[in-house]
């Protein structure tokens, strides 16, 4: 079980974050719920855990939400855009589980920091950043002599670490 400790769990476990029809979502730039997110899980936290923590306690309405924000942030994080090709195929394909599998995963691999000085240039400060887009599902979909699962399966690791696992999903979801 996870602790308090972590001063971003309890930034993050808010409406803001994960209903983007509400109001309170407009008030951070994804960016910074992202970058948010990522020192979460930097600093030891789970996002299964933290929606989880969301969820309880919040009635079907405002979590019928749920699913379209973590399409709008793995397709934000991904591609800088706001919709494309790769949020309609982790909707189609993907579960609820997979889909915050594969956010922790895009959140921990495009977390650095750069340093930077104070006003004396004496001591250099981390600071964190989160990298935005640069992802081209074109390349992935183009693949010559793959299966569709495969296809699939190098669209949705992208360019994650080759031992990140998605798990296993259904390919032949009807339309």
């Amino acid at each position: 079980m996870e602790t308090l400790e972590n001063t971003y769990y309890e930034e993050i476990v808010k409406k803001a974050y994960f209903d983007c029809f509400s109001h309170e979502f407009k008030r951070k730039t994804p960016d910074q719920k992202l970058l948010n997110m990522a020192l979460y899980l930097h600093n030891g936290g789970d996002l299964h855990y933290a929606i989880n923590a969301y969820k309880s306690g919040r009635d079907e309405y405002i979590l019928s939400s749920l699913m379209t924000t973590l399409f709008y942030y793995l397709n934000y994080i991904r591609t800088g855009d706001l919709e494309s090709i790769f949020s309609l195929l982790v909707e189609r394909y993907l579960s609820e589980y997979q889909t915050i599998s594969l956010l922790a995963a895009e959140l921990k691999a495009r977390l650095n920091y750069d340093f930077e000085s104070n006003s004396d240039h004496s001591v250099m400060k981390k600071k964190y950043k989160i990298d935005i887009g640069r992802f081209e599902v074109e390349k992935y979909v183009s693949l010559e002599g793959l299966t569709k699962k495969e296809r699939l399966i190098a669209i949705f690791k992208g360019d994650l670490p080759d031992d990140f696992d998605l798990g296993d999903f259904d390919e032949n979801v009807p339309d």
